[in-house]
């Protein structure tokens, strides 16, 4: 290679090396936000557990009773 090819090729490799430190740092910043995302998360889950727990234990009542009614119509031959 002469001077000329060179110059190019050592600008080519520290455009790549700047290339590949911006996508590293990219990398680390999403997985630094993920984290902090699933933590945040994870706290909501715990805080509206009992919420979630209470409506589906009423959900199941009230599908249990239907399903009862229904069972009991069934038996009277309504």
């Amino acid at each position: 290679m002469d001077a000329s090819e060179k110059k190019k090729y050592s600008f080519i490799q520290a455009i790549n090396t700047i290339r590949n430190e911006k996508v590293v740092k990219r990398k680390e910043s999403n997985a630094r936000r993920l984290q902090k995302r699933e933590k945040t998360n994870l706290k909501n889950e715990e805080k509206f557990a009992g919420i979630k727990k209470a409506n589906k234990k009423r959900e199941y009542r009230a599908e249990g009773k239907r399903d009862a009614s229904r069972a009991a119509k069934k038996l009277r031959g309504e």
